[in-house]
């Protein structure tokens, strides 16, 4: 037996030399003959864009076997000639940007990629889609007396206000002049002039009607519309008209920006009171008073008794309210508010139940839910802070001071009120109060800043003074703060409809500030463009997988688009995209139900709060 075995072995091993001795007979295949022929880099352009005289073209781009550092890209004109000083390369990720003065239309440029040995087709640019480039209005100041002629003329004191950067604008005048500047706009000049109404780029309405006025060119070749008689303390939105497009067609892109009128009392008290005049029979300037709340209180205290009454306040702070009211502020800033006398916020009806709660949030009383939660009715109106939004002081003390055997540090007013450590009446306090004062750097504005973020905390501090983790642990507000510090969030967004928009989505383009119709505040039409014919409604019953993905859908349908930017549609490719399209009704609800949007897009987790404000690219795959 031990001898057979020794045969077999030995056979085995003859076998194993002639099969080595064959392979060596073989031809040798080498890598190249495995690779692919090569391919020239795919190059995608995303956007063109105009600011100013310069052009902004991104991209991205592919290749199946360059290394995404080895390509290059070169912008071309007409006749093939070079117009940057260098090629660019792309980023780690393939997307690339390169910045040019276009002396010609886009489109009669390309772009071409190449590697090492092999350059790609051309790229051609397409011409920016017409955008508003600016936008202004005149906002009131003041009133002034010339005379014409040897006769008094009463002539109004305007200044223009930004309404590209700052929306729902206020104290604007009573005939303001609208300058609106579109990219691309010189050959249409002159159908501006000779039909206004179809070629002006812009339009203003009230809630009623449009609003006619007279348009011009100005010598800077803007567009001008000049208004006149508008009414005081009334709400007008100025909207793009579709009508003016471009030589393929295509409209503006979408605008639509509100502003309110300055009062009557404002704009007509210094006409009948000669103590708002100086010496020069000229009238006062507004903007040199340095208090101007809404009772113009240093000059009449008798308008602080609207609100407060010295012997029989409601409150340390002589407050009284309507016994009609739940809470003091309702009392009385309705009472004007409500359309009578000032303007009147959106979605105001009593039928409404969807609303701010009241919660106490801060040490000091102030609770969301009443008006002053966020606005500061003693405040002056500026460009920068039109709606008196609440300002605080953050202040940094110096290393030495100390308390309880600690470093005082940074104090924000937002979190603990100076007189907390420092008596009110104490040299100390006077004189810190009066460096803030003089100081701009301390001083801040809870800002809300929907077209001019650029993706920092501070654009929505207005709502990160409650929502943020402090306020979720003590009062239960949702911390929202943590999801607009999160870099892995993909609801940010770089506008392209000229708008400043460079960062995290603004809470207004999914939540009504004041009041909605649906729970959570959600709005019931959703996107700048091409929005969903179907409202959004959720009033009632239990949020579930069904009513994600219904929300998300009225933007990620592969038409709304919002700051131009259209939302991807599901990909039905995708597991967990695609619904059964058969079966019974339960049947149905039951496979939507196990593909909610936040079980691939919520994060760790996967909850839809973190799906909505900072939804992440999916890792998880969902058998149908």
């Amino acid at each position: 037996m031990k001898f057979l075995n020794n045969n077999k072995q030995l056979n085995i091993l003859y076998i194993m030399i002639l099969v080595l001795i064959y392979s060596l007979t073989l031809p040798i295949k080498t890598d190249a003959e495995d690779s692919p022929p090569n391919s020239p880099p795919s190059i995608l352009i995303n956007n063109v864009k105009v600011e100013g005289e310069e052009t902004t073209i991104t991209g991205t781009v592919s290749d199946n076997q360059t290394p995404l550092e080895d390509i290059t890209i070169k912008l071309f004109d007409s006749k093939d000639q070079p117009q940057l000083n260098s090629p660019i390369h792309p980023s780690t990720d393939g997307n690339w940007t390169m910045k040019k003065v276009l002396t010609d239309k886009a489109g009669t440029y390309y772009i071409k990629a190449s590697d090492s040995s092999i350059e790609s087709e051309r790229y051609t640019i397409k011409d920016a889609r017409l955008h508003i480039k600016s936008l202004s209005i005149m906002s009131f100041i003041t009133q002034k007396k010339e005379f014409v002629d040897g006769k008094e003329k009463i002539e109004e004191v305007t200044e223009p206000v930004d309404v590209m950067k700052n929306d729902d604008l206020t104290h604007i005048s009573l005939n303001p002049t609208i300058t609106a500047e579109v990219s691309n706009n010189d050959a249409l000049d002159q159908l501006i002039l000779d039909h206004p109404n179809q070629y002006s780029p812009i339009a203003v309405f009230n809630k009623q009607k449009q609003i006619s006025g007279d348009i011009t060119i100005n010598t800077q070749n803007q567009i001008e519309l000049k208004l006149k008689d508008l009414s005081p303390s009334t709400t007008y939105y100025i909207l793009y008209n579709s009508s003016y497009v471009d030589d393929e067609g295509t409209p503006l892109f979408p605008i639509v920006r509100k502003f309110t009128t300055v009062s009557n009392t404002v704009n007509n008290l210094f006409l009948y009171d000669q103590k708002y005049k100086s010496n020069s029979g000229d009238f006062k300037n507004l903007s040199d008073w340095a208090e101007q709340p809404h009772g113009y209180y240093t000059n009449n205290v008798n308008n602080c008794s609207i609100c407060h009454s010295p012997h029989y306040g409601d409150n340390k702070s002589l407050e009284t309210k309507n016994r009609n009211m739940k809470n003091l502020e309702n009392s009385y800033c309705m009472a004007c508010h409500d359309g009578t006398s000032a303007p009147v916020f959106e979605n105001v009806s009593s039928d409404i139940k969807s609303k701010h709660e009241t919660q106490q949030i801060t040490d000091h009383e102030m609770k969301s839910g009443t008006c002053t939660a966020c606005h500061n009715p003693h405040l002056t109106w500026s460009e920068e802070n039109p709606n008196l939004l609440q300002d605080h002081f953050v202040y940094k003390h110096e290393d030495k001071d100390e308390v309880d055997g600690g470093k005082v540090g940074e104090i924000d007013s937002n979190n603990q009120l100076c007189e907390k450590c420092h008596e009110l009446n104490s040299n100390y306090y006077k004189n810190l109060a009066s460096q803030l004062a003089s100081e701009k750097d301390p001083y801040k504005i809870s800002h809300y800043q929907r077209f001019s973020a650029v993706g920092q905390k501070d654009n929505f501090d207005l709502c990160f003074t409650c929502h943020n983790n402090e306020k979720e642990t003590k009062v239960r507000t949702k911390d929202i703060l943590q999801y607009y510090q999160d870099s892995d969030s993909k609801h940010k967004i770089t506008a392209i409809d000229g708008s400043q928009l460079n960062g995290y989505l603004p809470c207004s383009e999914c939540h009504d500030t004041h009041k909605s119709t649906n729970r959570m505040l959600l709005k019931t039409k959703l996107g700048h463009e091409d929005q969903d014919s179907e409202p959004f409604s959720f009033i009632s019953g239990d949020w579930g997988a069904s009513s994600e993905r219904e929300f998300c859908l009225k933007c990620h349908n592969s038409k709304t688009a919002i700051f131009g930017v259209t939302g991807k549609a599901l990909d039905d490719s995708i597991h967990g995209h695609k619904i059964i399209s058969e079966g019974t009704k339960e049947e149905i609800q039951k496979d939507i139900e196990s593909k909610a949007c936040s079980n691939c897009h919520g994060g760790e987790s996967k909850s839809f709060i973190e799906a909505a404000h900072a939804p992440k690219k999916s890792t998880v795959s969902i058998t149908p």
